[in-house]
């Protein structure tokens, strides 16, 4: 009886094992939010930042409106003034309404064709943890009196409400290369710390003369 409870419990937590194993492979294949799949699909073998395919400052609107329409989105003709220095803000919405944030694109006039500049995703439930796990090479810290940011690359920017939990909500997540803002500071990803342990590690951080 000994020797087949034994057996039984070896396989009982091989079994165990195994399962949480697969649990977790199959985890770190999802992305942990819908808005955060348009950063994968179509991006395969392109730079970020990268949105269903699209590259800012590289691919031109006509481009960029054949790739959304074949994902099942929404690309309203620009209007564009007679002045090429004018830029121009667009909405773009999911056919299918399965996109859950408010999305724009930048567009401006550039001869032979005019092309994307920036891709807002705003008011959007996507959570900081969701960014860094999606994300985790590459980070930097940024901080200024009126906003913190998280970059990766340089390229892909969330802004987020002032603490660093996982659970902290991105404001917006912008995909365009990173503005500097003056007077800001940056520092290395740490890591999910509280703003204490950030200053102890980065004293002359933005944050930390908040």
């Amino acid at each position: 009886m000994p020797r087949f409870l034994l057996a039984l419990t070896l396989t009982l937590t091989t079994l165990t094992f195994a399962l949480a194993l697969t649990a977790r492979a199959w985890g770190e294949t999802q992305l942990p939010h819908p808005a955060l799949r348009g950063f994968v699909e179509g991006c395969e073998g392109k730079p970020q930042p990268c949105w269903y395919g699209i590259v800012p400052r590289v691919m031109t609107v006509d481009e960029a409106k054949a790739i959304l329409s074949a994902f099942g989105w929404d690309f309203p003709e620009p209007v564009f003034s007679d002045d090429p220095t004018v830029s121009v803000w667009i909405p773009l919405t999911s056919e299918d309404d399965s996109f859950p944030c408010p999305a724009k694109a930048l567009l401006i006039q550039r001869e032979p064709n005019p092309i994307v500049m920036q891709i807002n995703i705003d008011d959007c439930t996507i959570k900081l943890g969701d960014f860094v796990n999606t994300f985790p090479d590459n980070l930097r810290l940024a901080s200024a009196y009126l906003h913190t940011a998280l970059y990766q690359e340089w390229n892909l920017t969330a802004y987020y409400d002032g603490s660093l939990s996982p659970y902290t909500r991105i404001k917006s997540l912008v995909v365009a290369e990173y503005e500097r803002f003056w007077g800001e500071t940056y520092s290395e990803w740490n890591g999910f710390m509280t703003l204490a342990q950030i200053c102890r590690l980065h004293p002359f951080s933005g944050a930390c003369s908040m």
